[in-house]
């Protein structure tokens, strides 16, 4: 159980202005209702009950409540012309500490009674405080957690066109009144805090380590930073008179006894962090090796390097439950969604003066691309029903001799992650 340290409040102030039945209450913050929040914040509001006559407060409370909540169905055919829908929900509490504010205090005459909360946002997702109902993993990707987490932030996702399906992530604050001559329910009121930030861009959400794509037997060699997604793309062998600076001969794609064309062996790679902020600008780095030449006059004045496509892809997942006895208890689902990045500038030409021989008879040309995530992507956070990752999808061109190789990479799940710039 997480444990909430909460300030005392003096004794609640009174107003004798008469606003008229029926008696209400309203929550305030004092940020606003939108304010943005991280980890450890404060959150301080006012809880204001408007009464016209005199009235007993039996209890007055304030609840703040952490939550996910995911929700899916399916149809099921019984019978030749019948259908069910079965509903899968599933509902994970992680902090909800409570404040009472006033117990069995009168009101002197009629007016606006105001108290100030305070509740403090945890540094982490303490646990689900019900029993998860997952005996195993969903699937055998297991990309929830099981313990204790980061908090995740506020996060509402809907599959577009169906509103059955969702998944949610809100935090609330719920105030309760009961008054002493009210045979009803308690009046209650909700808040929601709608802005809530997991981290900044300097920490990662969750731990994303080197996720290195290798399409054959020979990767690169050299010290990799661990926090980058490195692409390595096929390496292919190119045999052309162009290579000598003449035209192509009709014969230029034969080796071997038909043809004595030169050839070389050309291999694209291409890294990016892993960990991007929105609204910041990331780099990605793009080099061009060239080696096993097949004689000393081959000479390469320049190589292309283009970005034709890059995209991100935002990938959610989610798992919920039926209560009831059934074939499929448990269910997962996978929303996918992408847009398209700018990579500046468009296509970069690296001339052979600045290459790098690295003295072992192989020619590295390098540059980079720069590209900008929108203000308004959504970050990566896991949790016990939830988890939203992201794929980064990029189309190349690479240019040697007249030659053009074209590459598609994509990273696997969960590689790349987004968080939210700092305050």
């Amino acid at each position: 159980m997480l444990d909430f340290d909460f300030p005392s409040h003096p004794e609640p102030k009174m107003n004798h202005e008469n606003h008229g039945p029926p008696p209400s209450i309203s929550l305030q913050l004092t940020n606003g209702s939108r304010a943005t929040y991280r980890p450890g914040s404060i959150v301080v509001g006012s809880l204001i009950l408007r009464t016209a006559t005199p009235r007993t407060i039996i209890s007055a409370t304030v609840q703040f409540t952490g939550k996910t909540t995911a929700h899916s169905k399916r149809r099921v055919q019984q019978g030749k012309n019948h259908h069910v829908t079965h509903h899968y929900s599933h509902e994970v509490l992680f902090f909800d500490p409570s404040q009472m504010l006033a117990n069995n205090i009168p009101t002197q005459d009629s007016g606006i009674t105001t108290w100030v909360f305070s509740f403090k946002f945890p540094s982490r997702a303490g646990g689900p405080l019900t029993p998860e109902p997952f005996p195993t993993k969903t699937t055998s990707r297991g990309f929830y957690e099981s313990r204790s987490h980061p908090l995740p932030p506020t996060c509402i996702h809907r599959r577009s066109g169906h509103d059955d399906y969702f998944a949610i992530v809100s935090y609330n604050i719920v105030a309760t009144i009961q008054l002493d001559d009210q045979r009803t329910a308690p009046i209650k009121t909700y808040l929601h805090p709608e802005r809530f930030m997991a981290k900044d861009p300097h920490d990662e959400l969750f731990e994303v380590s080197l996720r290195s794509i290798v399409f054959d037997q020979d990767p690169p060699s050299g010290p990799y930073d661990g926090k980058l997604v490195q692409a390595f793309m096929p390496s292919q062998m190119y045999s052309s008179s162009r290579l000598h600076g003449q035209e192509e001969s009709k014969m230029g794609g034969l080796r071997g006894k038909f043809s004595k064309a030169p050839s070389v062996r050309v291999r694209t790679n291409y890294s990016f962090p892993s960990t991007l902020a929105t609204s910041q600008t990331f780099s990605i780095h793009a080099s061009v090796e060239i080696d096993q030449f097949s004689d000393s006059a081959i000479a390469i004045p320049a190589v292309a390097l283009r970005i034709t496509s890059l995209k991100l892809a935002q990938v959610t997942y989610y798992r919920a439950t039926r209560s009831n006895h059934s074939r499929e208890t448990e269910i997962e689902e996978l929303d996918k969604s992408q847009l398209t990045l700018n990579a500046k500038p468009d296509g970069v030409v690296v001339n052979l003066g600045d290459a790098i021989d690295d003295g072992a008879g192989k020619l590295i040309f390098a540059t980079s691309f720069q590209a900008r995530l929108p203000a308004d992507i959504p970050s990566s956070f896991r949790t016990f029903n939830i988890n939203r990752s992201y794929q980064v999808k990029i189309a190349v061109e690479t240019e040697v001799c007249g030659k053009t190789f074209e590459h598609d990479y994509e990273t696997p799940f969960e590689t790349v992650s987004v968080v939210a710039p700092a305050l």
